[in-house]
């Protein structure tokens, strides 16, 4: 069955790929002056826009901020590859690689995908903007 849905979805790929490049290009001209780590597009290919992933120390305050303002967000990657149970044979620990465990602790996605709005974008960038507004 999720073959035959996805095979019908598939020939919309392109238009769902441009729609998700449009909603990120708008989230990086809203959000670009504001004090988080926005991602980049990789020279080497084209990006899908699966995620929108920013970086912000105070990513939980603004998820919390987001979520009461209507806004789903996720923190899909929140324990670091080295940490996770399926590694722990290796014998890494806390504070093994810093780096990787400071990025698990500041991302955030925003949300993508193809039926989001221009409004809807609009609003996610005008909460962002208030919640950093209010932290001054």
């Amino acid at each position: 069955m999720q073959a035959v849905v996805l095979r019908i979805k598939l020939k919309y790929l392109d238009s769902y790929n441009r729609s998700r490049a449009s909603i990120a290009a708008m989230y990086t001209g809203g959000l670009q002056q504001l004090n988080i780590t926005l991602p980049r597009e990789c020279k080497e290919g084209k990006t899908v826009w699966h995620q929108y992933s920013i970086r912000t120390p105070l990513r939980d305050e603004l998820a919390a901020f987001l979520s009461k303002n209507g806004v789903g967000t996720g923190a899909f990657y929140p324990v670091p590859l080295h940490l996770q149970n399926a590694f722990e044979k290796l014998g890494y620990k806390p504070g093994d690689l810093p780096i990787a465990e400071k990025a698990a602790k500041e991302s955030l996605c925003l949300p993508i995908y193809p039926e989001l709005t221009n409004d809807e974008v609009k609003y996610v960038i005008e909460k962002i903007e208030e919640f950093y507004k209010n932290r001054k």
